[in-house]
C-alpha cells in the first residue's frame, strides 16, 4: 500500500490525505498526533523481491521473443 503510516497508532493515510495532515515539521497523525512515515519505508525486502519475481514471470514470454530475433537480420 502506497501513502503514509503513523507508527504509534498504525492509522494509514493515502498520498491524497498529505494535505490536511501537513504542518511545519512534517506530516502529523489527525488522531494521536505522531508524525507520518512513507509507508514504502516499513515494506520488506522480501516484499521488492517478490514484485521482481512476478515481473520477471508475467514478462518471460517478452524476453523469450526477443532472444528469437537477436540473430535475425530484416532485408533491406
Amino acid at each position: 500500500m502506497q501513502g503514509f503510516v503513523c507508527p504509534q497508532c498504525r492509522k494509514t493515510f493515502e498520498t491524497l490525505d498529505i494535505a490536511h495532515l501537513m504542518r511545519p515539521g512534517g506530516l502529523f497523525c489527525d488522531q494521536c498526533d505522531g508524525e507520518l512515515v512513507d509507508n514504502m519505508h516499513l515494506r520488506n525486502d522480501t516484499g521488492k523481491d517478490d514484485r521482481m519475481q512476478r515481473f520477471n514471470a508475467q514478462t518471460q514470454w517478452i524476453r523469450d521473443g526477443l532472444r528469437k530475433t537477436e540473430d535475425m537480420t530484416m532485408p533491406k
